[in-house]
C-alpha cells in the first residue's frame, strides 16, 4: 500500500466522518457518501457496523473475516454493473467515538486499498477513453 495514497485516502475518510458528525447523523446506524455520481461511474463509501454487514444475505465468510466493529467500504459501479466492493478500513470502535486520521491509517486493509486503487484507476481511465459509456447505453 502506497503510504502517501493511504494518508490521502485516510484524510478523505476522516473528513467524511467529521462532516457526518457535524450534520447530526446517527453514526451508529451507519451512513454513506457518494463522491462520484455518474453518469457512467458511481463511487460510494459505506460506513457500516459489523453487525449490519454480517446480516446481509449471501455475505461470504472471507469478507466477514475482514470486518471489525465499524467499517469503511467502497463500491465502484459502472452503469448497473458492480465492479468491486472493498473493505478499506476496519476499526474497533464506533464512528461516533473520537477517530483520528492515524486510527484510520492503522485500520486500513492494505490489500483491499491496493485493489480498490487499481480498479478505480482502470475504471476512470476507461471512462476517459470513452469505454464505459457503451456499457450503460449513454453517449
Amino acid at each position: 500500500m502506497d503510504a502517501s495514497y493511504a494518508e490521502s485516502l485516510a484524510g478523505d475518510i476522516h473528513n467524511m466522518i467529521v462532516s457526518a458528525k457535524g450534520s447530526g447523523l446517527d453514526l451508529k446506524g451507519g451512513f454513506q457518501s457518494t463522491p462520484l455520481n455518474g453518469p457512467h461511474i458511481f463511487l460510494n463509501y459505506l460506513f457500516e457496523t459489523k453487525k449490519h454487514i454480517e446480516n446481509a444475505p449471501g455475505m461470504p465468510e472471507t469478507f466477514k473475516r475482514k470486518l471489525k466493529k465499524s467499517n469503511v467500504l467502497a463500491t465502484i459501479d459502472v452503469g448497473s454493473r458492480k465492479v468491486g466492493i472493498f473493505v478499506l478500513c476496519a476499526l474497533d470502535r464506533d464512528f461516533d467515538e473520537e477517530i483520528t486520521q492515524e486510527d484510520i491509517v492503522a485500520g486500513m486493509n492494505a490489500g483491499e486499498v491496493d485493489r480498490y486503487a487499481e480498479i478505480l484507476r482502470e475504471t476512470l481511465k476507461a471512462d476517459l477513453q470513452g469505454q464505459t459509456s457503451g456499457q450503460t447505453g449513454n453517449a
